[in-house]
């Protein structure tokens, strides 16, 4: 039986593919709160470049959440 031949370096995966690869279960978990998170700042009030530059800026789940209900631009109802 003849032995299997080294991995050659044009073989091998790209680092960019292997990442890629490495980082979609984070993906699919992060992915449906990027889409609430959207729906919510939009219906706030948001522009949805606003709402994506925040997603990029701020690093916390509810503090984003709660920061987008707080900036709302609709008028309050009383």
């Amino acid at each position: 039986m003849p032995s299997p031949s080294p991995m050659r370096a044009d073989d091998a995966p790209s680092p960019v593919l292997r990442g890629l690869k490495d980082s979609l279960p984070v993906v699919t978990a992060m992915a449906p709160f990027g889409m609430l998170f959207g729906a919510l700042g939009v219906a706030n009030g948001l522009t949805p470049l606003e709402a994506t530059l925040m997603s990029a800026a701020v690093l916390g789940g509810a503090s984003q959440m709660g920061a987008s209900s707080s900036s709302a631009k609709k008028p309050i109802r009383r």
